[in-house]
């Protein structure tokens, strides 16, 4: 909603890291686990990790926003309850162990993932 009105918005002070990943690139690294037969915990994630702020900047650049906001941790903790929490501390997740196994992603940017969206 905040997109649609020029606004891309960023979490408290926006240096919380925010994992993410490309539907195409999820959908085809669930596809490759399956057929290489791996066991184990893998994490679903984009191999370049962005801040809540590198987001909502990127966002802006790509939708064509005006201006980046930050959303105050205590409306989210207002909002959310305990789950504010969770979005302003953020996780730092790694594609170690699915890049070191010979996966290869389409979007490894945020940037190039969001134009394809």
């Amino acid at each position: 909603m905040p997109l649609k009105m020029g606004m891309a918005c960023y979490f408290g002070n926006g240096k919380q890291y925010m994992p993410w990943i490309h539907i195409d690139d999820l959908c085809r690294m669930m596809t490759w686990l399956l057929h290489e037969q791996k066991e184990g915990i893998w994490n679903g994630v984009a191999p370049e990790p962005v801040t809540s702020r590198e987001m909502a900047d990127v966002m802006k650049q790509v939708f064509g926003g005006w201006i980046v906001l930050p959303v105050p941790a205590f409306a989210l903790r207002l909002a959310l309850g305990e789950m504010g929490d969770t979005v302003l501390t953020g996780a730092r997740v790694r594609a170690g162990k699915v890049l070191q196994n010979g996966f290869t992603f389409n979007f490894a940017n945020v940037k190039d993932a969001l134009l394809n969206a």
